[in-house]
């Protein structure tokens, strides 16, 4: 059966992939679909059954903290951050990764606790190529710059706590 399951889930994931023919790897399954995490997750098919299955959620470049991404972003955060898996996040640069930690930590203090297993730093792995910001071109971005891991203080997995 399958040991590694990827889903890649959200609005601007590709509905069809260009996988090579002969693109294989053992105990592994890729899949895709483009829509937003909490109208799919119902629909989530997860092969992996071993009773202590870990997720890991991560959202890349996610904007959680854009005063206009926020209401777009809201009913997820509510299903993956109170599954008890972990979570992580990446950011554009600094000023997006505080913006995305001030919305999580104003979610936190509703009521939601957290175990902040990565602290906020510059991700090793993130792009060294930089981007021009759409909105503001004046403004350089780098994919995955920054980064930082949580979840629910109360989840089932004790990743960190």
């Amino acid at each position: 059966g399958t040991h590694f399951q990827i889903q890649l889930v959200g609005p601007e994931v590709p509905e069809k992939a260009d996988l090579e023919k002969g693109w294989v790897v053992p105990d592994l399954k890729l899949s895709w679909r483009c829509e937003k995490y909490h109208e799919a997750h119902q629909y989530l098919y997860w092969e992996v059954d071993l009773p202590e299955a870990l997720h890991l959620y991560v959202l890349f470049n996610s904007g959680v903290g854009h005063e206009k991404g926020w209401p777009h972003w809201e009913p997820t955060l509510e299903i993956i951050l109170n599954s008890g898996d972990p979570c992580l996040f990446t950011s554009f640069d600094e000023a997006d990764m505080e913006r995305d930690l001030e919305a999580i930590r104003d979610y936190e203090l509703k009521g939601q606790p957290f175990v902040w297993w990565l602290p906020s730093r510059k991700n090793p792995f993130g792009s060294l190529r930089g981007d021009v910001d759409c909105r503001n071109e004046a403004r350089v971005i780098h994919n995955s710059w920054g980064c930082f891991g949580l979840k629910h203080k109360t989840g089932p997995h004790k990743l960190g706590s």
